[in-house]
């Protein structure tokens, strides 16, 4: 797969899931401060965990 396909679907995807929580945060608790507050930092948290875990696998593999 080209990089630019990969990170356009990653990218793509971020936007949905970002969608996605938006729209559950909203629905249980009807504040649109809280639901940006909440997407922010989960976008953020789940991005830093996704280059973490996209490392371990790169170095895993490097070390075959």
């Amino acid at each position: 797969m080209k990089l630019t396909r990969a990170v356009l679907k990653s990218v793509t995807w971020r936007l949905i899931s970002m969608l996605i929580t938006g729209v559950v945060v909203f629905l249980v608790t009807g504040s649109w401060g809280a639901t940006g507050s909440i997407v922010a930092v989960t976008a953020t948290i789940k991005t830093v965990l996704y280059i973490g875990h996209d490392w371990l696998w790169d170095r895993k593999r490097d070390e075959k």
